[in-house]
């Protein structure tokens, strides 16, 4: 079975104005499809790790 993290798209290299439409989309899609669009408006936040963090909270922001 396939997972998320399974997934590959290849997306052309961003060429100049003409193209701009087509590659935003593409990398949109891309964002929203593992939930990172709020990364790119500054709605969500990349978690930072805590000097003090424990193992739980290292493992699961590595997982991030």
């Amino acid at each position: 079975m396939s997972t998320a993290s399974d997934f590959k798209l290849q997306i052309e290299k961003h060429e100049g104005p003409d193209d701009w439409p087509k590659w935003k989309w593409q990398i949109l899609m891309l964002l929203s499809a593992h939930c990172l669009e709020g990364i790119t408006d500054g709605s969500l936040k990349c978690p930072v790790m805590p000097l003090d963090a424990q193992t739980q909270q290292k493992k699961e922001l590595t997982e991030w």
